[in-house]
Formats: structure tokens, sequence, C-alpha cells
């Protein structure tokens, strides 16, 4: 499973495949993969160089719920 954020929002989210729309702004998102693939990073499971998700702590993740 991928971490998927926003970059209009920076909406965080672990998912197989990224939303669309964005559930958080409801726009036509752009989303990058902020998954941490590097032993570096594997305490957070996010690759910080990416960009740390907005008003999140590293580890935290909203997920939608399930339809």
């Amino acid at each position: 499973m991928a971490t998927w954020k926003c970059t209009h929002c920076g909406y965080t989210l672990e998912a197989e495949a990224f939303p669309e729309p964005c559930p958080s702004c409801h726009q036509p998102c752009e989303f990058v993969d902020v998954t941490c693939y590097v032993p570096a990073c594997q305490d957070t499971g996010q690759d910080e160089r990416l960009g740390k998700p907005h008003g999140l702590e590293p580890t935290q993740t909203k997920v939608p719920p399930e339809k």
C-alpha cells in the first residue's frame, strides 16, 4: 500500500491508488507518492524529503470512509 499526498492541500492517505477528486479539498488534484522506500525513513513510513503532510504528524494519516 502506498502513501499519497495531495499537491493542492497536503491531504495524506494510505491506499493502493490515489482518489479523484481529493477527499479533503474536493479538487481534481495531483497526488504524489510519499511512501518510504529507503531505510532512513522506516520509522515514519513517509519520505520527508518529499514533504511532510500538512496538519498531520509524520506518522498520522487520514483515511477516507469506506463507501
